[in-house]
């Protein structure tokens, strides 16, 4: 993997302190966490069809509960 940038940093540490407050997941791979929701994050743009089935509104509330559960205690 390539050195982290300053975003994925931020992710790493946002999501290390949830891990230490108990609200998180233990066994997450911080790095590897911080790089998936960045990346789902920024790619978004190449797929949506704002004229699609789906909203904006839809789709963030999907990416929401994918994270949240996802990484969730």
């Amino acid at each position: 993997m390539k050195p982290p940038s300053n975003y994925q940093r931020l992710w790493a540490t946002l999501l290390q302190q949830g891990i230490d407050a108990g609200v998180l997941r233990s066994d997450l791979d911080v790095k590897v966490t911080g790089y998936a929701i960045l990346g789902m994050c920024n790619w978004v743009y190449r797929w949506y069809n704002p004229e699609g089935k789906l909203s904006a509104e839809d789709i963030a509330a999907i990416f929401t509960t994918l994270v949240l559960d996802g990484l969730s205690c």
